[in-house]
Parts: structure tokens; C-alpha cells; sequence
């Protein structure tokens, strides 16, 4: 269902980013650069809020047993932005014709992630594995990132970036204070849970609109996306 959501965004992006990196090459960086910002903006809260919120997770939905595999969940949420950032990259390096490149990028990185495997597997267990999951998809980002060029990615255009960090960490700090309210129930509490999750959800959209980080159109074309992509994959 995640994939799904950025499979969505980078599919949907696809045919504009070569459209006009064929008609003007000077205008792929702004369809790039909104592609990554869309993507964040469904990522990082998932990332932020899921983390800090691991525990209520796993411990409603599998109960005490399954306690171990919470620091496990809470570091794969933090592979959600490699993972989503990856399939948009993926695409912009078809576009360039960088395939052979990024063929070379996948090998090593493959090479890496056994190289990772091998060595945190053995001691830290299932742990091990997520940290190296996590490990291997943020090196083959870095790999992808310098292959294509921050040029052709952000440049200059940090700031909106960063306005989303910054309304995911108010999210993620809402959360957190919420939780330790009686009201939000017990550690096991499904209906505390999903108003924990609902909460921050109102809070991240707000905090959004408040410091800039999406305009009303730009939610609304993504809500459209996404739901036009979910339909899709329905009805196959």
C-alpha cells in the first residue's frame, strides 16, 4: 500500500519529467524537485510518526509477544524515504540515459547489502537485517544523488524541503505529548491508537498549509493521484 502510494507519485511524473526534458532540459529540475517534495511529504510523517508510535503498534496488533520486533519496525520506517525517493530517481535516471550507470550502481549496491548482511545478521539477528535494509538503500540513494547531480535534483530549493521536515517534526512532537494523555488510552488501546493516528494527522496537514510546505492545489492534486492510482489497482 506504501509502494503503491510512491509508485504512484513517480508514475504519474514520469511522462511530464521526459516530456520536458526533451523539449527544455532546463526545466527537469523543477518537475524533479516537486516529485521529491510530494514524496517526502507522504514519507517522513509515516517515518516520524510510526517510530515514535512503534510500540502502540505492535503491541495492539500482535499483542506483548511480538514486543521484540518493535526496534526492528521502527527501523524500517526510516528505509520509507530511500525506498520512495529511490523509484522517483530510478525514473530520472532512465530519462537521462544514465541506464548503464545506474545498472553498475545497483550491482555494487547489491554487493554492499550481502557485505551488510553478513555482518550485522550474525550478531544483532532480524535487527541486524533492518539495519542493513536501511544501510544499503541509503548508500544506493547516495549513489543515485551524485550520479544524477544535485543540480538536476534540488539545487537551490531546500527550503521547501525543509518545511516539510519541519511540519513532520511538529507532527512527530504532537504525537508525543498526546500520547502520554490518559484520555489517548492504553498501551494496547486500538481506538487510541487510530485517534493518536488521526491526531497527527490533522496536525501535520495544518502544520503544512501553516509554514508553506504544500499549497491547497498541490494536496489536492496529490489526493487525486493517489486515489486515481488506488482505483486502478482495484479493479485489476
Amino acid at each position: 500500500m506504501i509502494l503503491l502510494i510512491a509508485q504512484s507519485i513517480a508514475i504519474a511524473m514520469y511522462p511530464s519529467m521526459v516530456r520536458n526534458y526533451a523539449e527544455d532540459p532546463e526545466s527537469l529540475p523543477q518537475v524533479v524537485w516537486q516529485s521529491i517534495k510530494y514524496l517526502l511529504i507522504v514519507c517522513l510523517p509515516i517515518a516520524v510518526g510510526g517510530t515514535i508510535l512503534a510500540d502502540r503498534i505492535i503491541i495492539t496488533l500482535y499483542e506483548e509477544a511480538f514486543a521484540n520486533s518493535i526496534p526492528v519496525l521502527q527501523v524500517i520506517l526510516w528505509a520509507l524515504p530511500s525506498l520512495f525517493l529511490l523509484e522517483l530517481l530510478g525514473r530520472v535516471a532512465n530519462t537521462l540515459n544514465l541506464e548503464r550507470p545506474a545498472a553498475r550502481v545497483n550491482v555494487i549496491n547489491a554487493g554492499l547489502t550481502v557485505i551488510l548482511n553478513l555482518i550485522l545478521v550474525p550478531t544483532m539477528g532480524i535487527l541486524g537485517a533492518a539495519l542493513a535494509l536501511l544501510g544499503g538503500r541509503t548508500i544506493r540513494l547516495v549513489q543515485y544523488w551524485r550520479l544524477i547531480g544535485n543540480e538536476r535534483l534540488v539545487s537551490q530549493r531546500w527550503g521547501s524541503l525543509l518545511r516539510v521536515a519541519l511540519a513532520a517534526a511538529a507532527m512527530g512532537a504532537a504525537v508525543f505529548f498526546l500520547r502520554q494523555l490518559p484520555a489517548f488510552g492504553a498501551v494496547d488501546s486500538k481506538v487510541g491508537l487510530l485517534t493518536l493516528i488521526g491526531s497527527g494527522a490533522v496536525v501535520y496537514g495544518v502544520a503544512l498549509l501553516a509554514l508553506g510546505g504544500i499549497e491547497r492545489r498541490e494536496m489536492a492534486f496529490m489526493l487525486n493521484m493517489v486515489q486515481e492510482r488506488l482505483v486502478r489497482a482495484s479493479s485489476r
